[in-house]
């Protein structure tokens, strides 16, 4: 079976995940800590994805996140 969020993981229990409205309280990122800012979040999928971002539309992608974990929009 594959992965998802709500794939019980090898002890039997649900997976536990924070929500997006967390995401500023709990760094490190990742399982395994390997981006310690929302920033080092998006350089990852950046260049793992090739999606060629600038700068500006990686800062506006950082904004958009801490937005979106503090509840507030646009």
């Amino acid at each position: 079976m594959p992965w998802s969020a709500s794939s019980p993981t090898k002890r039997g229990s649900e997976s536990r995940r924070s929500g997006s409205r967390a995401l500023w309280q709990h760094p490190p990122y990742f399982h395994g800590g390997g981006a310690a800012t929302p920033a080092e979040i998006v350089e990852h999928y950046d260049a793992a994805l090739g999606l060629g971002l600038g700068a500006a539309q990686k800062v506006d992608l950082v904004e958009d996140m801490l937005h979106a974990a503090c509840g507030q929009s646009g």
